[in-house]
């Protein structure tokens, strides 16, 4: 061991506590680049473990002006969302953190490790609910991935959209993506019309990304009668679907079914909620030093990290699953 080194570790539990604490809070107010998890749901902090969400279901058409103005009567659904408390943690030998670098720094590593945990955590969590998403009941009393969603609750006379594709079909084909883009483009509005839903991207599981990828990427390709090649056979054309976007999902467990998503619309209407509440550090970050009973009992100091997240599936319309081949 070098001196430079021996200088680095901790003359005192106190100071190995200390030194996790501020690791600890300098890895929270890290900026995060954003992943597939906050770029097409909603990742927001919450005041309350317990929030309701207000889901409008208001529609209405301009009619021609006799007598008293024609007005509706707002409808209005809504989805209460709770945080769970969810907790990790690390343990270490007091004399390994005053005599061994590695052990110190492994000790350090550990405060920024809980919030890479975190990001996992939130990534597992929402892509578990997807893959689950044709058996989940949701607001509207149909599964998330349904094909018969009600266009307004209020007014089951508007008809029905429907946002999932069950009869599998390969992502790897231009001839599925644009059909099942078709497909997405007839979902309906409150008011029963289409939604102008424009889906331009593709979330893929790892086995799929790649193939996919380069298929978008393709400048010319060769494609079959039955996809726009006049009088049969095949004909080489500019790609199609060239502009959409693939997605790498690599928390996905199924390694063939894909989703489409209308990358504006799902701002205004996330599929997916993901709420975390901060109950303040003294909750979040738990430290047992020297004067603790588990420290008199193992010789060892120990942090746990705890977070608060709620999970749920919200607005269908600008997420379409297709069960992959």
């Amino acid at each position: 061991m070098s001196l430079y080194e021996s200088d680095k570790l901790p003359a005192t539990s106190a100071e190995a506590l200390v030194e996790y604490s501020d690791r600890y809070l300098a890895a929270q107010g890290a900026d995060v680049p954003p992943g597939w998890v906050d770029d097409y749901g909603d990742s927001t902090p919450v005041n309350v473990p317990e929030t309701t969400y207000p889901l409008s279901a208001m529609s209405g058409k301009f009619k021609e002006t006799e007598g008293d103005s024609a007005v509706e009567t707002m409808g209005e659904d809504k989805l209460d969302l709770k945080v769970v408390e969810y907790d990790m943690g690390y343990e270490a030998r007091l004399v390994d953190l005053l005599t061994k670098v590695f052990a110190y720094r492994q000790w350090n590593d550990s405060a920024n490790s809980a919030n890479i945990a975190e990001q996992n955590h939130r990534a597992d969590s929402i892509a578990a609910l997807l893959e689950a998403g044709e058996s989940t009941l949701i607001w509207n009393g149909q599964n998330f991935f349904s094909a018969t969603h009600p266009a307004n609750t209020k007014k089951p006379g508007l008809g029905t959209s429907s946002n999932y594709q069950a009869t599998p079909k390969d992502c790897n084909s231009i001839a599925n993506i644009i059909a099942e883009r078709t497909a997405m483009r007839a979902v309906k509005d409150v008011n029963g019309k289409k939604l102008r839903v424009n889906p331009d991207t593709i979330l893929l599981p790892t086995e799929k990304f790649e193939i996919v990828d380069a298929l978008i990427k393709q400048i010319q390709v060769s494609v079959a009668s039955g996809t726009g090649v006049p009088g049969g056979g095949t004909a080489t054309m500019t790609n199609p679907i060239a502009g959409l976007k693939a997605v790498h999902v690599p928390e996905f467990t199924d390694p063939d079914d894909w989703y489409l998503a209308d990358s504006s619309l799902v701002k205004k209407m996330p599929p997916w909620l993901c709420a975390r509440w901060s109950p303040g550090l003294e909750l979040e970050l738990r430290q047992w030093d020297t004067d603790s009973d588990f420290f008199k009992n193992t010789g060892k100091l120990k942090n746990s990290a705890h977070i608060w997240y709620g999970f749920a599936l919200a607005f269908w319309q600008g997420l379409r699953k297709i069960k992959g081949a």
